[in-house]
């Protein structure tokens, strides 16, 4: 297999790297959104979990974070104990949607019809608020170490993921997101008509060994490695 072929470039408002896959690959594209401080290199830990013919696209955030660790955001505020509004995703969600306009248009055979949303922590929140604002191209999606914000009630009615998969993982010892939020998430997903998978594993705030392993299953169950 030759070596991957990563891009660099401007996604309308976003930074993005890309990883060239097989042109019409039946498994589609991984949009993969990092955490708060993270980077568009941040998520490259999870890049081997994906087929290795598939296209990935690993974003930057809209906003620098006020952090001393820098890095960047998808809300404009920095995160206290309470969760966030859906409201607050709107600039977030416009900035994804020209970025895949942007990344479709170059890539027109990558695949877009069949997206896999993976998003780690206050990525994970966008990358669920994304599938169920615009269900219609997103195949599954993964919340790891993450949550959903506050109004994602209001979103499920008409069961917008009926027909999906999601997956989610969480350290029961996270205490930066509290695990319950992920059992909130699990049942708010399950409502919107997704089949959920759900693992919890002894692990602070990342994505332990055994859901890891978890999470290789749930893709290679899905018929995606093809």
């Amino acid at each position: 297999m030759a070596p991957d072929r990563w891009l660099t470039l401007r996604a309308d408002a976003l930074q993005a790297r890309v990883r060239v896959g097989a042109e019409d690959h039946p498994a589609g594209v991984w949009v993969l959104l990092h955490g708060w401080t993270g980077d568009e290199f941040f998520m490259g830990s999870f890049v081997p979990v994906v087929p290795p013919q598939a296209w990935v696209v690993l974003l930057r955030a809209l906003y620098p974070a006020a952090s001393p660790r820098g890095g960047y955001s998808w809300l404009p505020r920095t995160p206290t104990d309470r969760l966030p509004a859906w409201s607050a995703y709107r600039p977030a969600l416009l900035a994804l949607q020209g970025a895949l306009r942007a990344l479709a248009a170059r890539f027109p055979h990558a695949g877009w019809h069949q997206q896999h949303w993976m998003g780690f922590s206050q990525g994970a929140s966008a990358a669920g608020v994304y599938a169920l604002q615009y269900p219609q191209s997103v195949a599954t999606v993964a919340l790891l170490a993450g949550f959903l914000p506050t109004g994602t009630a209001q979103q499920v009615a008409g069961q917008p993921l009926r027909g999906k998969r999601a997956f989610i993982a969480h350290g029961q010892a996270d205490p930066i997101v509290p695990v319950r939020y992920a059992r909130q998430a699990s049942a708010l997903l399950e409502a919107a008509g997704a089949q959920v998978t759900y693992c919890e594993d002894q692990a602070a705030h990342k994505v332990g060994a055994r859901c890891r392993k978890a999470l290789e299953q749930f893709y290679a169950a899905g018929d995606l490695r093809e």
